[in-house]
């Protein structure tokens, strides 16, 4: 399984899970019903959690569906290339070039030489708006003789390279919104727990944040469904299935964090900034449910929870602003899980899983019983030390992405 199936996999629940969501809060207000509230409110924040690896496997499914350089159109035909002879005095790989066809972009390959002859080629881009397979010749490399042809399928692959990136802009966008949401739902629990009762105000916030969110997640939706749908594409994408006279939000967003300047070095600091804030917050509430400081209780901690939570978020957005500077460091080949970054992914799975955490403290009576000098309960202390061993690994994992992961 590789980010593309993972993308598959979960691409629905932003849109159909948080419509359920949605639709348990409305109920909860209408009816006046905590527990319907409560409910809605954990469906968002769970809804926000799981759309961080949702955004992420896209750059992943993106590059399985068009392998094609960034200012080249997405292949809309599979050509293939065969080696006819290997030519002798090869001392170096000759360039290939590949003419006719009428190819709107041609395609570009690869050779290579062993014992001064052409012995294997790869082609790295398959070309857009070739009509017949181009010609291919040889040159350079020292030595002559070599010689291959290329063939073309008959079926076209109909994938807009404009409507990718506009659905990750859409994406983007989603994200920001629904994160926002799902923040706001975490602070009205934490409220609920801290008051009984929840703040007017902070659902009225829930409120309005979930319907623009749901919105947005809709227009993303859509254009994820158009990329290999031509027949519900708008027609002047259809028409100019190739790329976009500007490039939108998410790619110029990404351009600026990771050109030269502030930005990159700025969203480092906030992040060590955030990762102090969000280990520290979680060490204290951590350690006290497996027996450290066992005179204070519960509910002394729970004011420190926003801090951590804080602390989640600055890491967020600035590693989300790390992503789009360059999504394919990250979701390069790797070793462990399927064909992407392993470091990469098992830094979100442990991200996920700690952000999870999190509602245990939140929403489970359990922890709310632990007053000063009491022990906490069996089910505490495993969440505790798990919580403790997730957070480790976040750090783990994101500073081994430049040795198992080659990121970077």
């Amino acid at each position: 399984m590789d980010l593309a199936h993972i993308h598959l996999l979960l691409n629905h629940f932003p849109t159909i899970g948080f419509l359920v969501g949605l639709g348990v809060f409305l109920l909860g207000l209408v009816g006046k019903s905590n527990d319907s509230r409560r409910a809605g409110l954990v469906i968002f924040m769970g809804i926000a959690l799981l759309s961080i690896p949702i955004y992420i496997s896209g750059n992943g499914a993106q590059e399985v569906i068009c392998e094609a350089p960034a200012d080249q159109p997405c292949p809309d035909a599979v050509i293939t290339v065969a080696l006819k002879a290997g030519g002798t005095g090869y001392t170096f790989a000759p360039s290939m070039k590949f003419s006719g066809g009428e190819c709107l972009s041609p395609p570009t390959a690869i050779a290579r030489v062993d014992s001064g002859a052409v012995t294997n080629l790869q082609v790295a881009y398959m070309g857009f708006g070739c009509t017949a397979p181009p010609t291919v010749t040889f040159s350079g490399g020292g030595g002559s003789g070599a010689a291959a042809t290329a063939a073309m399928s008959s079926q076209r692959i109909l994938v807009s390279k404009a409507t990718i990136q506009m659905h990750e802009s859409a994406a983007l966008i989603g994200l920001a919104f629904m994160e926002l949401t799902g923040a706001f739902a975490w602070l009205g629990l934490w409220q609920f727990r801290r008051n009984t009762r929840f703040s007017r105000g902070t659902l009225s916030v829930v409120l309005l944040l979930s319907l623009c969110t749901f919105a947005v997640m809709i227009r993303a939706s859509n254009l994820g469904g158009e990329i290999r749908h031509p027949e519900v594409r708008a027609a002047a994408l259809t028409a100019s299935s190739t790329l976009l006279a500007e490039p939108p939000i998410a790619r110029q967003l990404g351009d600026w964090v990771g050109g030269a300047g502030w930005p990159f070095p700025t969203c480092e600091t906030l992040h060590f900034i955030g990762l102090c804030l969000l280990f520290g917050v979680a060490a204290i509430v951590d350690l006290r449910m497996l027996g450290v400081m066992k005179g204070v209780s519960f509910q002394s901690l729970h004011r420190l929870l926003p801090w951590g939570i804080l602390g989640f978020g600055i890491n967020l957005v600035t590693g989300i602003l790390f992503f789009v500077s360059d999504p394919w460091q990250y979701v390069h080949t790797g070793d462990w899980i399927g064909s992407q970054n392993s470091a990469f992914l098992w830094k979100m799975i442990f991200i996920l899983l700690a952000g999870s955490n999190v509602l245990y403290f939140t929403v489970f009576d359990e922890p709310w019983h632990l007053e000063s000098g009491d022990n906490a309960p069996l089910a505490a202390k495993v969440v505790a030390a798990a919580s403790l061993i997730l957070v480790v690994g976040i750090m783990f994992w994101g500073r081994m992405l430049p040795f198992l992961g080659g990121s970077f």
